[in-house]
């Protein structure tokens, strides 16, 4: 985050957080991870804090 951050010339919030969630899930072709990542930018408007994951 604060690489991708960096590029685009935003500050990370000293209280950032970041929490992972991971299920084993069985499927057609048997066993797979789903990951999800709950991330906390306290003070950062939700558009700036979404910014990296729109870059192509």
């Amino acid at each position: 985050m604060a690489l991708a951050a960096g590029q685009l010339k935003v500050a990370v919030p000293a209280d950032t957080a970041v929490d992972a969630e991971v299920d084993l899930v069985f499927g057609p072709d048997g066993y797979v991870l789903q990951a999800r990542l709950n991330v906390s930018l306290p003070g950062l408007p939700r558009d700036t804090a979404q910014a990296p994951t729109r870059r192509s």
